[in-house]
C-alpha cells in the first residue's frame, strides 16, 4: 500500500504518503524507514525546494510493486455479492480466525516480560495501543486489548444502554459494540466508508467488548513522568500522555463501558 502511494504521488512527502495510506505520520515514518532498510524506497531533496525531502521508489521497489497487483475492489465486491448473509458472516468469522493466527506472534512479542512489567508498574509507565477517533489520537491500555479485527457493520439490537451500538459476531461469540467517537461526545466517525476503520476487542468490566475506531496507529510506551491528569475531565478519560512527538488522551475502559 505504501509503495503504491509513493509511486502514485510523483515525488510525495512523508505527510502526503501517510494521508494517502490513511495512517498517522509517525506510523508512516516507521514503515517507510523499514522500506528504506530493504532498499525499496529512498528519500531525496525535492526539485525546486531543497528543504523538502521527497520519497522515490528504487528500482528494487518498482520491481516489488510490479509483482503485487492492486486489489480489484470492483471484482471483489461483485464476488462477495453472490454470498448469502449467512455465508458472508461465516466468511468474516473465518477471516477473523486466520487474522488472529497471523497476528498472535506479533502480539506475543509485544507482551512485556514479568520483570519489565514490574519495572513499568514501579515507574508509572504505561503500554498503550494508540487509536484514531474523531481526528485525534487516544490511548487504550495494551494489557486490556485482545486483538484487532477489520471493521464491518455490527448487528443492531434494541437496548437502553448509553454506549451499546450493536453486537459483533467473532468466531461464534457476540461482542457488545461501543463506537468511541459517539461515546466520548464527538461527531460520529463515518466508519462504514473508511478503509482503516477497525474494532479493538478489549476486556471490559463485564466481559469482552468491541471498540469501534477510525484507525489503529499502533503500540506505544507512555513514560510515567509524562502522564498528567485530564484537563476538564470527560467520561472515560483518565489522563493525557506526552509521547514526545505528540499528546495522547488516555482512556479508562471500565468507565467507558459502564452504564
Amino acid at each position: 500500500m505504501l509503495l503504491r502511494a509513493v509511486a502514485a504521488g510523483g515525488a510525495p512527502t512523508l505527510s502526503t504518503v501517510a494521508a494517502a495510506a490513511g495512517i498517522a505520520k509517525s506510523t508512516a515514518s516507521e514503515l517507510v524507514g523499514g522500506l528504506e532498510e530493504h532498499g525499496l524506497v529512498r528519500r531525496e531533496r525535492a526539485a525546486g525546494d531543497r528543504r523538502r525531502l521527497a520519497l522515490q521508489l528504487t528500482p528494487r521497489g518498482r520491481r516489488a510493486l510490479a509483482t503485487h497487483a492492486p486489489l480489484d475492489t470492483a471484482r471483489l465486491s461483485s464476488a462477495l455479492a453472490t454470498l448469502t448473509e449467512q455465508e458472508t458472516e461465516t466468511l468474516a468469522e473465518l477471516l477473523d480466525k486466520v487474522s488472529s493466527a497471523l497476528v498472535a506472534p506479533a502480539k506475543a512479542a509485544l507482551a512485556p516480560e514479568s520483570t519489565a512489567a514490574a519495572a513499568e508498574s514501579a515507574s508509572g509507565d504505561r503500554r498503550l495501543l494508540v487509536v484514531q477517533v474523531a481526528g485525534g489520537e487516544l490511548g487504550l491500555p495494551l494489557e486490556r486489548v485482545r486483538e484487532v479485527v477489520a471493521y464491518r457493520a455490527p448487528r443492531r439490537i434494541t437496548t437502553s444502554s448509553a454506549w451499546l451500538a450493536g453486537v459483533l459476531p467473532v468466531r461464534g461469540a457476540l461482542y457488545p459494540v461501543c463506537r468511541l467517537a459517539e461515546r466520548l461526545g464527538f461527531d460520529p466517525d463515518v466508519l462504514e466508508e473508511s478503509e482503516t476503520a477497525a474494532f479493538v476487542l478489549v476486556d471490559g468490566p463485564d466481559g469482552p467488548a468491541a471498540l469501534a475506531v477510525a484507525a489503529v496507529v499502533g503500540p506505544a510506551l507512555a513514560p510515567g513522568a509524562g502522564i498528567t491528569p485530564p484537563v476538564g475531565g470527560g467520561i472515560g478519560v483518565s489522563g493525557i500522555a506526552d509521547l514526545g512527538d505528540r499528546l495522547v488522551v488516555l482512556l479508562d475502559i471500565d468507565e467507558l463501558l459502564a452504564d
